[in-house]
């Protein structure tokens, strides 16, 4: 999927009061693959999505190293990610499938959790005072959103995303043939530090530049989840290299996720601390 699902940046849940059946259960079809681990890392539930990926790729590494390079949401805010997650609506798959592997391309629409019937619902996605919550403000909370998604109140964000899916042990999983991904981010524009320009740098298994793959790029803010800059694809430059250019919201910390399609395949998720103003910028970490 464009990676990591946009990754990171559109809404996704499932919630309390009602227990969310296991993202990571068996994927009968790669297109339940798709579905189930767009849903994970639309939520940011990702220790179920590594649960979705392959075997053979997950032995190249470990839940810890995924966990920390991927944080994910917890506690009743994940249960809210989880409930907006289950309202993705599937529009139109396309499955390319050769016995054993597929590439599957699907669009769909997204709800949008950066709506404002939505955020002043959620306190602007607070973090800390949501998780402090108790069970009956929690259950208060649930049931608003879910009247938001039956009155259609929530809108939604046409996406389109890819996978590789391949069938190992009998079922379908996620193929995350992890890439080696540089990424550098650079102010741009003189006065205005809010404009970065980015260069991706993608190498295969074997320290070879990767010089046709498709290249996707997202940012969100940790302390404020749902400001996010949607996912735009790098252009190819340099062999090996791709290039961009982010407009942020605002000054502060932003996660940005790369997800690489082709050859190779994998995802990259670094550090930026944009300043408001003045100074140079410290590098991505």
């Amino acid at each position: 999927m464009s990676g990591h699902p946009r990754l990171g940046a559109l809404p996704l849940l499932s919630l309390a009061v009602l227990t969310w059946a296991s993202v990571a259960s068996a994927a009968p079809t790669p297109t339940a693959a798709a579905r189930q681990f767009a849903e994970a890392i639309l939520a940011r539930d990702y220790a179920a999505a590594y649960d979705l990926i392959a075997p053979s790729d997950r032995g190249y590494k470990s839940r810890e190293d995924y966990l920390r390079e991927n944080e994910p949401l917890t506690g009743f805010v994940l249960q809210l990610t989880r409930e907006l997650a289950r309202l993705i609506r599937d529009e139109r798959y396309q499955v390319e499938s050769d016995g054993d592997r597929a590439r599957v391309v699907v669009k769909w629409s997204l709800p949008d959790a950066n709506a404002p019937a939505v955020t002043r619902l959620v306190e602007d996605w607070d973090t800390d005072k949501l998780n402090a919550l108790g069970p009956p403000e929690q259950a208060r909370l649930v049931a608003a959103l879910r009247d938001l998604a039956r009155e259609g109140r929530i809108p939604f964000l046409e996406a389109e995303d890819r996978f590789e899916v391949v069938r190992e042990g009998g079922e379908w999983c996620i193929r995350m043939t992890w890439a080696r991904i540089e990424l550098h981010g650079r102010p741009v524009g003189g006065r205005t530090p809010l404009e970065w320009g980015v260069d991706v740098t993608v190498r295969d298994q074997h320290g070879k530049p990767v010089e046709q793959a498709e290249v996707v790029l997202g940012a969100h803010m940790p302390l404020h989840p749902w400001h996010h800059i949607p996912p735009i694809r790098l252009k190819p430059g340099a062999p090996g290299v791709y290039t961009g250019g982010l407009t942020f919201e605002m000054p502060g910390e932003w996660v940005l996720q790369v997800a690489v399609f082709g050859p190779a395949t994998g995802s990259r998720t670094v550090t930026l601390e944009v300043p408001a103003s003045g100074g140079a910028a410290p590098a991505v970490r």
